[in-house]
């Protein structure tokens, strides 16, 4: 398993309290998101770290309702349901 850097955490966590969205749920995504950069390949020039922020962003999208489910749909349905009952 990847180690997420302490100032990669620290960004999550910020992302996590200004959207309402639990900071382990944006932890698997990027998690995930390295994983697809390395596994599937990614565009010429991208980082595998800048594919799993990218993949962090659109999954806010998606949990704000703004972006359809592609990606983490079990996630992205659980955190949709957490932010409804605030």
């Amino acid at each position: 398993m990847a180690r997420i850097s302490a100032s990669v955490s620290k960004r999550l966590g910020q992302l996590a309290r200004k959207n309402k969205i639990k900071k382990s749920s944006l932890m698997k995504v990027y998690r995930r998101g390295l994983g697809a950069a390395v596994g599937s390949g990614t565009r010429p020039g991208m980082t595998p770290s800048s594919w799993a922020s990218a993949r962090v962003n659109s999954f806010i999208k998606i949990v704000k309702g703004r972006k359809r489910i592609k990606h983490d749909p079990i996630l992205a349905r659980m955190e949709r349901k957490r932010r409804r009952k605030r």
